[in-house]
């Protein structure tokens, strides 16, 4: 955990951060703890030294309810590409494309989702386009860039899924799609169990035909680690940028994305898996301190306030915006089964709001007030 601080903390210093590259920032008002609070500050610096990254995975978690003969659906955007999906799946945002600066690096791979009806867990080992074996009853869309160069030229999206015969690539035995979208050339493998279901099968085709790529950004697909840090900063940056990510909530604010996802690194000692938030910078969703039931950090845009996002600890069971005579809900945010954390994130969309001066308020389950913070 030092070396992360450690290193993390020479990142900060060592970043010149454009001022114009992220919306006002108006942070909790109490002076955190400083440990914590330079591990937040660094791992965002970390990832947008080299320019701001684009909000990526993002999930509708403001759907309303299905009738409960069809499966819930939900929204999600990976690496620019926007798909929806029964709720109860998994989506991985599979890191993002880096090369160090002054090098002959490899032109890097661009990996950009991984969509399957089980939990396939974070080791890109065990993920396309590695060796991957999904369940008899599993089905796998993976989308990445095409490699190399296409025998052919693709057809423009948007393309029919037409299943041909089985084929051999990157993901194994599957069936393979092209097209093209300006410039750019994607491949996408479907997979499909000798036991899936067949609404499974018609979901995941149902998928595929969904994507829409309005927000990708092919222009900012590779971020470069420059040649000025040390070794040590160098493979830090690495890591957290080649970090696969389960995606859990999103949500459009102000006229920005705002993600929370999970990975699998302990950012702060004891707490397990780390939370991220994602809008443009990227950094760790910090646990609230000793004595403390809940933080929050407010987000403004030409001097409104859009979003509050923050953080929990288990045993709060709800967290209300109180403005203008008005109670409000946030989103509460866990992790995967798969990934228990120790804490729990939340976010309050204000969108279309009038604020008024306001608390925000942590309740346990029977509605007692654990904490309240200023709105503003």
């Amino acid at each position: 955990m030092s070396s992360y601080r450690e290193t993390l903390q020479r990142v900060a210093e060592q970043t010149l951060i454009d001022p114009e590259a992220f919306t006002q920032l108006d942070r909790r008002r109490r002076r955190r703890h400083r440990n914590r609070r330079i591990v937040a500050a660094a791992v965002a610096l970390a990832v947008a030294a080299a320019g701001t990254w684009g909000a990526i995975a993002l999930v509708n978690v403001g759907r309303q309810a299905q009738p409960a003969s069809s499966p819930r659906l939900r929204t999600a955007t990976a690496n620019g590409i926007t798909v929806t999906f029964p709720s109860d799946w998994t989506l991985v945002e599979l890191g993002r494309a880096y090369t160090n600066e002054g090098t002959h690096d490899a032109v890097p791979r661009f990996d950009f989702f991984q969509l399957t009806n089980y939990q396939p867990g974070l080791n890109p080992l065990f993920l396309c386009p590695g060796n991957v074996s999904i369940p008899p009853t599993g089905v796998l869309l993976y989308v990445h860039a095409w490699p190399g160069v296409p025998p052919g030229k693709p057809q423009p999206w948007p393309v029919a899924p037409v299943l041909t015969q089985l084929e051999r690539g990157a993901c194994g035995p599957g069936h393979y799609l092209d097209w093209s979208v300006g410039f750019r050339k994607f491949q996408a493998v479907i997979l499909f169990g000798p036991k899936a279901p067949s609404h499974d099968r018609s979901a995941l085709l149902a998928t595929f035909r969904s994507m829409d790529f309005r927000w990708f950004d092919s222009q900012s697909l590779i971020y470069s680690i420059p040649a000025a840090w040390d070794m040590q900063t160098r493979q830090m940056t690495e890591e957290l940028l080649g970090t696969y990510k389960d995606v859990l909530a999103s949500v459009t604010s102000g006229g920005r994305r705002f993600t929370i996802s999970m990975m699998p690194l302990e950012l702060f000692k004891g707490e397990g898996p780390t939370l991220v938030l994602e809008n443009g910078d990227i950094g760790p969703i910090q646990p609230p301190g000793p004595g403390e039931a809940m933080i929050a950090t407010r987000y403004s845009n030409n001097g409104q306030l859009h979003i509050v996002v923050g953080s929990v600890r288990k045993h709060v069971a709800r967290v209300d915006v109180v403005t203008g005579g008005r109670t409000y809900r946030s989103t509460l945010v866990d992790f995967p089964r798969e990934f228990p954390g120790a804490y729990r994130g939340y976010f309050f969309n204000l969108d279309g709001i009038k604020v008024n001066g306001g608390q925000i308020v942590a309740r346990d389950s029977r509605g007692h007030v654990l904490q309240s913070l200023p709105l503003f």
